[in-house]
Parts: structure tokens; sequence; C-alpha cells
């Protein structure tokens, strides 16, 4: 089931509150306690996020022998084209999150037949299911792409299937795109995207793509994959490599530790302030002074 593949996404989670500041709210402290939050983690990868794209990256054509320098100047101005085209600057800026919180963003890179060009699209790493064994998109046996769809559009896009098409609540909230959004929607129905490299070299040379709604028990597609290098198509981003690692690190796994203590460090001295730095007065009843005239 999905819920067993979920593991990660708690430590994924607990990175994103920390990322927002919510992870550090302690809402059972009494009212005397201090409970300020100076979120470092956020402005530390609010900093990070623009400088990595502040060299405007492109793709640089260099030829690897000398008469391919003839051509390589066209080949670098399709691909500029074709970069510009998918505004893949300000995709980045937008990923560049997922990379920094969560260690790797994703892009699903498949070919639009009807456009006749490459898409682009970000992929929600919650959305994404590797080959528990695989270290990389190009070692990996299949990776599923699960999504949620509205039924109508479903029925738009299978008509053969429309009759058995029933669209439900979501089950799933870490597959939903925006994090905010309520997790009980209607006419949703669950969709796996499965890319596998087949064993069946006569059937399925290049490998398969099948297209299922495990929830409904249909399978939508069943096909080869378009593909004649027989790869699949998704590119990972990753903020750190771990060694034999298909997930990427980011920044708050580091910074947890220290976020935590300063917030706690913050705290303790302003409870002490509190404490100490206007001492308290006792006064005498009959002492002729009122009450709330001595301030300090």
């Amino acid at each position: 089931s999905l819920h067993d593949a979920l593991p990660i996404s708690k430590r994924w989670n607990k990175y994103w509150d920390a990322y927002n500041g919510d992870y550090f709210k302690n809402e059972n402290l009494p009212d005397y306690k201090s409970d300020l939050v100076s979120n470092y983690i956020f402005s530390i990868v609010e900093t990070i996020r623009p400088i990595m794209l502040d060299n405007n990256p492109k793709f640089q054509v260099m030829p690897r022998q000398p008469e391919g320098l003839e051509y390589s100047n066209d080949l670098q101005e399709a691909l500029s084209y074709e970069w510009d085209r998918e505004k893949m600057n300000r995709k980045l800026y937008k990923e560049l999150i997922n990379t920094l919180v969560y260690g790797t963003s994703i892009f699903f890179l498949p070919w639009d037949s009807k456009e006749k060009n490459v898409k682009a699209i970000p992929v929600n790493p919650f959305n994404i299911f590797p080959d528990p064994l695989a270290t990389s998109v190009e070692d990996a046996e299949y990776i599923i792409y699960a999504s949620y769809k509205n039924v109508h559009k479903l029925k738009r896009m299978f008509p053969k299937k429309a009759d058995k098409l029933n669209g439900g609540n979501v089950n799933y909230s870490e597959l939903v795109q925006d994090n905010n959004r309520n997790a009980q929607i209607d006419n949703q129905v669950l969709v796996l995207e499965v890319w596998t490299r087949d064993e069946d070299t006569f059937k399925y040379p290049n490998g398969r793509v099948i297209t299922t709604c495990p929830e409904l028990g249909i399978i939508l597609t069943d096909k080869p994959n378009p593909y004649d290098d027989g790869e699949l198509p998704f590119e990972l981003i990753k903020d750190y490599d771990v060694p034999n690692k298909f997930w990427g690190e980011g920044e708050i796994a580091q910074l947890l530790s220290p976020q935590k203590h300063m917030n706690e460090l913050n705290n303790a001295i302003l409870d002490n302030a509190k404490a100490t730095a206007n001492m308290p007065w006792i006064i005498d009843n009959n002492s002729g002074i009122g009450v709330g005239k001595i301030t300090a």
C-alpha cells in the first residue's frame, strides 16, 4: 500500500514545519513561559535560493571534435530557446524550496505529441515512489508517479473507461500538491502512472507504462515506453547527494538541531530577564504608598 511506502514523508513533514516555523511552537507551555521562535532556518534557505540562480543557469554546448564546432552555436540556440520556452528559471526558483528543504526536486519530462515538444513538469516529491533498491533514476527498475485527478477530467482523457470511473475523497493527503488543501475533496480519483523496465524484451523492449486507478481496480492503459532509449522521463535535482540513496538531503537536516537549541537559549534569556530585571517591591500596608505607585 502507499501508506507502507511513506516513512520518509514523516521526516519531510518535520522539515517543512521547521521551514515554516511551526515545528518549534510549543502550545503546552504555561503563560508565564516565553515561546519566542526566531526562524533562522527560513532566513538561511531564502538567502541561499536566489544565490543559486544568480548566474542565470543555461545549457552550454561544447563540441567533442573540431568538426562539431560549426554546429555548436545552432545547438546552443536551440537549447536556450527550449529553456526559455519552458520558463525553466522561474520553475527552478520555485522548486529550489523542495531541493533545500526536502533535499530533492523532481521534474517529469514527457513528450507532448500534440505540441511536438518536451514538457518540464515539476512534481511534488511526495508523489514519487521509486524502486526501493534504486540509487538514481538511471538504475531504478520502476518509478511510480501518483496523483489525484478530477473524475470528470479523467473521463475525458479515457472515454472508453468513463462508465467505470467514480470520484471519491482524497485518502492520501501526502499526495496533494498544495499542503494547505483540504484532504476531503469530492470527485477525485487516485491515479498511478507506473514507468517500469519490463523484463519481456520482445513485447516491451524499451519498458512499459501502466496507468491504473488502484482504488477502483481499473487499468486505464498498458502500453510500451514511447521513448527509444527506454529511459524513465524523470530528472532529480539534489541538494546533497547521499551515496547509494535515491533521495538527496537538504539544509534542514543540519540546521534543525542548532535552531532548536537557539530557540531554547533565547527563551531562557527572556524568562530570566522577566524574573530578575524588574525586581518586585514588598510594600507595607502602613507605608502610605499606594498600589501601583512604584513601577520600577
